[in-house]
């Protein structure tokens, strides 16, 4: 075999070579992603099934209802009061920031069901406080055309209706700080625990005697 002749063999050698490290390095990468994804994956199911008590369920199930009847229904009844009949001075922006603060309150709820309780107290707690918030305005108007119109007797409680209508959101701020502190409380003691448990672990020097 001529030098030359030794030469291409060598190099087509070292091409192969080359190519099955790429082929081999390629599949490890590949295999690193898969298994950093499944392990994500069995931590996000891990955390799923960990059971949690009874108590968180029962203030989620709490949230529920005032974000059904309040917030959904008599929220969206009021948006749509606002923006296609018409209710006294009532600007329609008033309608966007009711329909904002119900997709606020909604979104919180669905962090709630995640175990996510900071972002359901940021979204769900800020939220249905500024829908209460709204609340508030829409009876002081009432109040002071009550004041100073004539209100037929039919009417003579409807401050009390739209305050039932508005107010019982503050319970969902109520319940997702309660979900926050718990959370909170149960991370500080688990904290304090495993610190007991590190200082009073035996100490080399003592198991060795």
């Amino acid at each position: 075999m001529s030098k030359k002749s030794r030469l291409r063999a060598l190099k087509a050698k070292q091409l192969r070579e080359q190519e099955s490290f790429e082929r081999e390095e390629q599949q490890e990468k590949l295999q690193a992603k898969n298994g950093a994804q499944s392990r994500s994956a069995k931590k996000y199911i891990k955390s799923a099934k960990r059971k949690e008590h009874i108590a968180f369920k029962v203030i989620k199930v709490i949230m529920l209802f005032p974000y059904a009847v309040n917030c959904l229904f008599f929220g969206l009844v009021m948006v749509t009061a606002i923006l296609f009949v018409g209710i006294n001075d009532i600007e329609k922006t008033t309608a966007y920031v009711l329909l904002a603060e119900i997709a606020a309150v909604t979104l919180g709820l669905v962090f709630a069901f995640f175990r996510k309780y900071i972002l359901t107290f940021i979204f769900s707690g800020g939220g249905s406080i500024m829908f209460f918030y709204e609340g508030v305005k829409f009876v002081r108007k009432i109040r002071y055309y009550m004041a100073n119109y004539y209100v037929p007797p039919e009417n003579a409680h409807m401050d009390i209706k739209y305050m039932l209508f508005f107010y019982p959101s503050i319970i969902i701020a109520v319940c997702s700080a309660a979900l926050l502190t718990v959370t909170a409380v149960k991370a500080v003691l688990k904290r304090k625990r495993e610190k007991d448990e590190f200082n009073n672990r035996p100490t080399k020097s003592i198991i060795d005697q």
